[in-house]
């Protein structure tokens, strides 16, 4: 496993290869309070835009039976989403980055999807869907990312790097095997369309919770 893990090295800002891999990334992540928590709130993220991506799939596939129709809603909703996060980045992000305490800036995105899954699991149609995707997907982009970035510039350098790798792909593709398996559950006992979405709703008040958690300065 270690081998199949193992990265020639992560390029540097400078250009210098750091060598390393992923579970070493893996190690700094659970040693270094700050690339924890960043991982701690990959994986809450990771479990809502999960259960997200399934009840997106059914809703749009009842919408647009042909692949086709499915393609071009989904051209057009990425298209929208960039759109509405380059305004916010352009307009919003900056201030919310200099004015806002870093946690206050990681809420906005799970007080959102508190907001997200309560609208569309009550009423799980294409047009709600579209608009709290398109807001939500938005948000991550435009604010979410950013804050976590501020998260990262307080590590070292090098394990930075190391573990931003390790968050970016380990813990990310964990995350979502493990909302796979929740939400394949799930829906094993019958829980499907709205109360899946719904069913969700805590974990992002537990995600909301962490994030308004998350101290001015960590190691």
């Amino acid at each position: 496993l270690e081998s199949a893990l193992t990265r020639a090295g992560t390029p540097s800002a400078g250009g210098v290869r750091l060598g390393g891999s992923v579970l070493a990334g893996l190690r700094d992540v659970v040693r270094t309070p700050t690339l924890r928590t960043i991982a701690i709130y990959v994986l809450l993220y990771t479990a809502t835009s999960t259960v997200l991506y399934v009840v997106q799939g059914s809703i749009v596939r009842d919408a647009f039976p042909e692949r086709d129709a499915r393609t071009a809603y989904f051209a057009s909703l990425d298209l929208a989403v960039s759109l509405l996060a380059l305004t916010l980045q352009l307009g919003l992000t900056r201030v919310l980055l200099v004015r806002l305490p870093v946690a206050a800036v990681l809420m906005i995105l799970p007080v959102a999807t508190i907001g997200v899954l309560a609208t569309l699991g009550a009423r799980p149609t294409l047009a709600v869907l579209t608009a709290v995707q398109v807001a939500r997907r938005a948000l991550e982009h435009a604010i979410a990312k950013p804050g976590r970035e501020l998260l990262y510039d307080r590590a070292d350098r090098e394990v930075k790097l190391k573990g931003q790798n390790a968050v970016d792909t380990a813990v990310y593709r964990a995350g979502d095997m493990v909302s796979g398996w929740l939400v394949a559950g799930l829906g094993a006992l019958g829980m499907v369309g709205g109360g899946l979405l719904l069913a969700f709703v805590p974990i992002a008040v537990v995600w909301t919770w962490f994030a308004g958690r998350i101290a001015p300065r960590e190691g």
